[in-house]
């Protein structure tokens, strides 16, 4: 009996085909090799290292002149079994794949993503991890104003998952304000080592949808969600399709998360005193502790208004910067507003959110909030959410409302929308608070549309806008104003909101015809002497008088 060698010969063939496709993979980004694969061809190796060496000797058994049959017995049985095994390992090299992308892991430390392990983001880290190991709960939503940290929070909460082995594999897409559904695709096929073949966004969503379904746990974090998201049509499989798949959205709008369908929700507020100096402090070394520089420093950090996307850019802006001068011109830069370099980013990031509200009342019931800057103030700063409906309501600011208490309910659905957007701070329902960074950019967009005059608190002076500001004027707002005469022929044919909160003058007088000038006035808000003795006036809009008692 004699080995054919040709099934040895087909084997090697297929050897080298494989290894041919190996390379080609490994040429395009696919570096590793499927397991199956790799296992063949060292199984494949040692088989046709068997065959190879029967067949030497198998001729050396023949060897004149004296042949040795028993050897060539048993090398011949060998032989016949190792031509099966050569021919299985023929048929066995059917391979639709060879090599597979790697993984790219979540690998950059805290350090190099400018994340500092502070109480406010540690504790909310720990409860969104708490809240994605509960099996009822598949998407948690994280909101927040622009600049407040989201981003940031997102990409420490993959590295820790990860890092931790909450879920075997952690990927990550950024959404922005123009979503580009193929972008997504791609960010989230790279993060699994997937190369997508398809061209139709409907058939990569199918691509994407096959490969998270072979993963036993996965979390999925879309960052940055400015409107609504399809995950099917991108190609994210979640609940009852998938019980691995968990999500974790973030975004300015509470409401938009909502309506993707976050089980449970966690707001991101501004840093504390305390958190900001300690992330300024880190990023911009020990010189704020200079004695130079450490009182002018402690009012950069306050420029700063509490956002860690603010704070990380300027101090590292003044990093290791001694020199006192340096300092002080950040400081004058910082203090005029919409500075060119610092603010800018952030602002137009907050624009967008202003622009996204869905009504002309959610938009002009931010800017009235945003131009009050400090009347109706409440000790905390905030104010009164009373004494704004009242003016709302005046002004015409609520359609279709045909009284107070319909204005009411109005006025308090609009507020909770504005706190889901982000652009008010979270307060109790009888007061209005606004995050001063946000407060700037409402008066920045007033400024052209419903422009106002107001004074800062406890003013000493009877300096009043010119002829040609006065024009222009919707509203003018003089809280605790020390003023001790109003002037003569105001003449304001814009004005509609004139608001005194209270003068340290008693004997002021109001002349009769002081109001004459101003025909489109709907709301004047006088409180003239102590402040036990208040006189509130609402114009109405169709010009008649109401005093409501308060």
């Amino acid at each position: 009996m004699s080995t054919d060698s040709k099934p040895v010969l087909r084997s090697c063939k297929q050897m080298d085909d494989t290894n041919i496709s190996v390379e080609e993979a490994k040429q395009i980004g696919e570096t590793n090799v499927l397991p199956s694969v790799q296992k063949w061809i060292e199984e494949a190796e040692g088989t046709i290292a068997d065959a190879t060496t029967v067949i030497q000797g198998e001729g050396r058994c023949f060897k004149w002149p004296f042949p040795n049959l028993c050897k060539r017995y048993k090398l011949s049985r060998k032989a016949k079994k190792l031509e099966g095994d050569v021919s299985n390992a023929v048929s066995e090299a059917k391979f639709e794949k060879f090599c597979y992308r790697p993984r790219p892991e979540m690998s950059l430390p805290p350090s190099a993503r400018d994340y500092e392990a502070m109480w406010s983001r540690t504790s909310m880290l720990d409860a969104v991890k708490e809240a994605l190991k509960n099996p009822d709960i598949c998407m948690v939503g994280v909101y927040g104003m622009g600049g407040v940290g989201k981003t940031t929070l997102a990409k420490e909460l993959a590295w820790q998952a990860e890092k931790e082995g909450l879920f075997a594999t952690v990927v990550m897409a950024t959404i922005t304000s123009a979503p580009n559904m193929r972008g997504i695709q791609g960010q989230l096929a790279d993060g699994l080592g997937l190369k997508l073949a398809s061209e139709s966004e409907e058939g990569r969503a199918a691509e994407l949808r096959k490969r998270i379904l072979t993963e036993k746990s996965i979390l999925v974090i879309l960052d940055d969600l400015w409107s609504e998201l399809d995950l099917t049509q991108v190609g994210v499989p979640y609940g009852d399709q998938h019980k691995g798949c968990k999500l974790v959205l973030t975004g300015r709008d509470r409401n938009v998360l909502h309506r993707m369908g976050t089980q449970t929700d966690f707001p991101l507020g501004v840093l504390s005193q305390g958190e900001s100096w300690s992330l300024f402090e880190s990023m911009a070394g020990d010189v704020v502790r200079h004695s130079r520089v450490e009182a002018i420093a402690v009012k950069v950090l306050k420029c700063c208004s509490g956002l860690p996307l603010l704070i990380v850019t300027v101090a590292k802006a003044l990093r290791k910067k001694e020199d006192v001068r340096i300092w002080k011109n950040a400081l004058t830069r910082l203090e005029v507003f919409n500075s060119e370099d610092f603010h800018k980013t952030v602002f137009e990031r907050l624009k967008f959110s202003y622009e996204c509200l869905e009504s002309e009342e959610l938009r002009s019931l931010f800017l009235l909030i945003g131009s009050f800057e400090n009347g109706f103030n409440n000790d905390d700063g905030s104010l009164n959410a009373e004494d704004l409906v009242l003016s709302c309501w005046a002004l015409g600011l609520y359609k279709n409302v045909r009284s107070l208490e319909e204005a009411r309910n109005r006025h308090y659905t609009l507020v909770k929308e504005l706190m889901d957007s982000s652009l008010l701070l979270d307060s109790e329902i009888n007061s209005v608070r606004m995050h001063d960074l946000v407060r700037d950019m409402a008066k920045s967009i007033a400024s052209t549309t419903c422009p106002t005059y107001v004074v800062e608190t406890f003013t000493d002076t009877n300096e009043w806008p010119n002829k040609d500001q006065l024009q222009k004027i919707h509203h003018i707002i003089l809280p605790e104003y020390r003023i001790k005469e109003l002037p003569e022929n105001m003449e304001c044919p814009n004005l509609k909101l004139f608001f005194l909160q209270f003068c340290w003058f008693p004997n002021l007088s109001v002349r009769d015809n002081f109001f004459s000038r101003m025909p489109e006035l709907k709301v004047l808000h006088l409180n003239i002497g102590y402040p036990n003795f208040m006189d509130l006036l609402f114009l109405h809009l169709l010009g008649n008088w109401k005093t409501f008692d308060r």
